[in-house]
């Protein structure tokens, strides 16, 4: 397999997550085929509400990241347009692997450290003491998630997550997860295949088949 900036999902996948979806642009942009059976996820109804007007053929659920209600080996193919950097990526890696078959493939857009430098300069600048802080801690998540592939919440804010990536980090974490055959390459995007045998997670939930 390889990584690209733009989505990619594996020809003859036939069911695809997409993974903090937003308005639909990853789905636009990986060009997939309105005869797939295509689920978006985010937290914003209105968001999705939008997204599904834009893409009338693809299906849009309201649900964390941390907690996909769909049963294990539900998916093909899992996309995520720069959405992980604001979740517990360890508990979602781990919540993908669950729902993807075995064999099955993850594309992921994340964020460099670069852009966390700018946003604490801009802070900075600002004095902008309360974002200022924030960006701190993202940096230091973002360390961590370097060294040891894991995160930890905001203290001020526990539903707030966020952090940066990097090529290291990357690798724990997917492994950790089960998949194997990664890539990590720049701009920041990241790919792997799912292993042959994942448990079940404590969250899994029936979703109709098509």
């Amino acid at each position: 397999m390889r990584s690209q900036v733009l989505p990619w999902v594996p020809p003859g996948s036939r069911r695809i997550l997409d993974l903090g979806c937003g308005y639909g642009a990853t789905i636009k942009a990986g060009g997939i085929s309105p005869g797939a059976f295509v689920v978006g996820v985010d937290l914003s109804q209105p968001v999705l509400k939008s997204a599904n007007a834009s893409i009338p053929w693809a299906h849009f659920v309201a649900a964390r990241g941390e907690q996909l209600p769909f049963s294990q080996q539900s998916f093909d193919a899992v996309i995520s347009g720069v959405a992980m950097p604001y979740m517990e990526i360890p508990r979602v890696l781990a919540e993908i692997a669950r729902v993807l078959k075995p064999g099955g493939s993850l594309w992921l857009s994340l964020h460099s450290f670069r852009m966390v430098r700018r946003h604490l300069v801009r802070s900075l600048l600002r004095l902008d003491v309360p974002d200022t802080v924030y960006r701190i801690y993202v940096l230091l998540n973002g360390l961590l998630f370097h060294f040891s592939g894991r995160v930890f919440r905001f203290p001020l804010k526990r539903e707030r997550c966020e952090s940066f990536q990097t090529r290291r980090g990357m690798r724990i974490a997917i492994r950790r997860a089960g998949f194997v055959d990664e890539e990590v390459v720049k701009f920041f995007v990241s790919s792997a295949i799912r292993r042959d045998r994942v448990s079940p997670g404590p969250h899994a939930a029936q979703f109709a088949s098509r």
